[in-house]
């Protein structure tokens, strides 16, 4: 298993050649608040997380400018797919935070919501606060 997701990693990054972000990206990194942020209509971006215990990868693909397709996979069992909703943009000055919504549904078909929220902070600080229920 563990050479089948080194082969594919390494075809992924080869695929990508000399591909870079035309500006900063944020991720949705397994494990921690996933951003509020999407990737942006026409852009793919690919994440993944290696561990002893296991691999997850997270493949977002947008689809509009505040809408973008999920599949998650955490280990050879969990699989996801979803999509994401940037509903509100963030305004530092008056203290409002960028606001998303996920709605994911794993393979046994249960959705899970989840709101998310980033406000930006002083000296290059965010927030971020993540809320939901899975059924």
């Amino acid at each position: 298993m563990a050479s089948r997701v080194a082969a594919f990693s390494l075809a992924v990054f080869l695929a990508g050649g000399s591909a870079r972000a035309a500006e900063p990206i944020d991720t949705d990194g397994p494990d921690f608040v996933e951003s509020s942020e999407v990737v942006g209509k026409g852009r793919f971006q690919f994440e993944a997380d290696v561990t002893a215990e296991r691999v997850t990868t997270l493949v977002r693909q947008g689809v509009a400018g505040s809408v973008e397709l999920r599949a998650q996979n955490e280990g050879r069992e969990d699989f996801a797919i979803g999509i994401k909703w940037h509903s509100q943009d963030r305004n530092p000055a008056a203290g409002i935070p960028a606001l998303s919504w996920i709605v994911h549904f794993d393979q046994h078909i249960r959705p899970s919501v989840r709101a998310v929220a980033t406000w930006d902070l002083p000296y290059d600080l965010a927030l971020g606060l993540i809320a939901g229920r899975q059924a």
